[in-house]
């Protein structure tokens, strides 16, 4: 008796200390983190351009913002594609499978950041999500 009591308080330990914290814990996407880090990369051009009027040609031109994550890569963990030209900016992520094309988790995600659109205009924003497209437009705050 005193052994079957002693391993149902071992299991409800084990439950609460390791079940139950994951339960309550939040955790973004690998989705979440392509477009909030793709979003993190268009502002840090954008105070790149507010300093230089031009806008980055690298990933190492961005500048860093404190107290904020400043990633370069995917959810993933694969470094977000950066084509740089001297009128706008192209990121890319493939998504789960890294390949070109596909639906679902391995949904492409597109955002391009154009010169015409810096500081001081209106910034529009395409994003290609599972083969829809959302446009997002708002004033740049630098």
């Amino acid at each position: 008796m005193k052994l079957t009591i002693a391993a149902t308080v071992v299991v409800v330990v084990v439950l609460v200390v390791f079940l139950v914290p994951n339960l309550l814990v939040c955790r973004p996407t690998p989705q979440d983190i392509t477009v909030t880090a793709m979003g993190e990369m268009s502002v840090r051009a954008e105070m790149y351009y507010a300093s230089f009027k031009k806008l980055p040609q690298r990933v190492s031109d961005l500048p860093v913002r404190e107290g904020h994550m400043n990633f370069t890569v995917d959810g993933w963990e694969r470094p977000l594609l950066y084509e740089a030209s001297e009128d706008k900016i192209m990121l890319r992520s493939y998504g789960a499978d890294g390949v070109a094309g596909g639906s679902g988790k391995n949904a492409d995600y597109e955002m391009e950041i154009a010169r015409s659109l810096m500081p001081g205009n209106l910034s529009t924003v395409e994003r290609k999500i599972d083969g829809g497209k959302a446009v997002i437009t708002g004033k740049s705050p630098y």
